[in-house]
């Protein structure tokens, strides 16, 4: 099986390079040419992305709109977050990367309450540091005041978190997410897409018709990449 998947693997390796060697004398003399070719060679529709038969309506404006669905409760989105957030932190500034997180159940409420808490204070880079208090040390963090301790932890005033917590705007974000979720059609987390146009679905492991979590960063590149060669033609 291993020698198997080691022929597999030169006979890809192999593809590639032929690839990168016919475009350069077709005329292809740039490595990002190279590049985009290679990834259009890698990522699949319907393996690696899924493409929307009807475009979604967004406000990104001339940005290419890159939206997470997500849950702190869920585990998967946890370990995507790994990949996730060092991504968006270095994402083009033709990208406009926010997340909306889901209310699947009542219990995750808190959850979503507290990202559009951070959200509020422009504090999303604490994003993975929740994760971590979740899924690594155990915190109960969907109580207030165990949240509340949490955040004057990380440097946060606590006063105005407090305000915040139960404020009519992060209310209104609430109901806004709840149907945001709807209007999109998510059934499941972490779910991305990408200018209203494709869809994203990553999980732990490379499975059949899903791609592992590790492989969402390049994805998602070469999606915008698409997304933008496509505007430009029309």
């Amino acid at each position: 099986m291993f020698g198997l998947f080691r022929c597999n693997s030169l006979q890809a390796s192999s593809n590639y390079l032929f690839l990168c060697i016919r475009l350069l004398i077709l005329g292809c003399t740039g490595w990002t040419a190279c590049s985009t070719a290679l990834a259009q060679d890698r990522f699949k529709e319907s393996q690696h992305f899924f493409k929307l038969t009807t475009p979604l309506q967004h406000d990104a404006g001339i940005k290419i709109d890159v939206v997470e669905f997500f849950g702190f409760a869920c585990s998967h989105c946890r370990d995507l977050d790994e990949y996730l957030s060092p991504w968006a932190r270095v994402a083009s500034d033709k990208v406009k990367f926010h997340r909306v997180p889901v209310p699947f159940f009542s219990s995750w409420a808190p959850y979503s309450r507290i990202y559009l808490v951070l959200e509020s204070m422009k504090r999303e880079d604490l994003v993975p540091k929740v994760f971590q208090a979740v899924h690594g040390a155990g915190l109960k963090l969907d109580q207030e005041s165990i949240f509340l301790s949490w955040a004057e932890n990380q440097g946060l005033n606590v006063v105005e978190v407090k305000n915040l917590w139960g404020s009519f705007g992060v209310e209104s974000k609430l109901k806004r997410a709840e149907a945001v979720t709807k209007a999109y059609g998510v059934t499941g987390v972490p779910t991305i897409f990408v200018d209203g146009k494709y869809k994203v679905q990553s999980t732990s492991v490379t499975a059949a018709g899903s791609p592992a979590h590790r492989d969402v960063p390049a994805i998602l590149d070469f999606l915008v990449s698409k997304a933008l060669s496509e505007r430009s033609r029309n």
